[in-house]
Order: structure tokens, then C-alpha cells, then sequence
């Protein structure tokens, strides 16, 4: 779940592009946008499951 808050953390500061991020988080685009969709419907929560 850390890694998660850190990983919406850094995209919602807008500071980064979504790729930049993914890839020192070893994720796909897909997977990045999935967490953050997430993330917008149910907040910090739904990162943990």
C-alpha cells in the first residue's frame, strides 16, 4: 500500500509524466492508470487490496 500512496502521490502532483513513473515502479501504463482510477473512486483504501 506504500508504495501505492507514493505512487498517487507523485502522479497527482502532476510533476511527472504517467511513463517517467512507471517505470521506477515497475508498472504498466495500464496497471498506473487502473491504481489511479481506483484511487479516484474509493481514495487511499482501494490501494490495498
Amino acid at each position: 500500500m506504500e508504495e501505492g500512496i507514493r505512487f498517487v502521490g507523485l502522479a497527482q502532483a502532476e510533476r511527472f509524466t504517467l511513463t517517467d513513473l512507471c517505470e521506477p515502479f515497475g508498472i504498466r501504463r495500464k496497471t498506473a492508470y487502473n491504481h489511479l482510477e481506483r484511487y479516484a473512486l474509493e481514495g487511499f483504501n482501494a490501494l490495498s487490496a
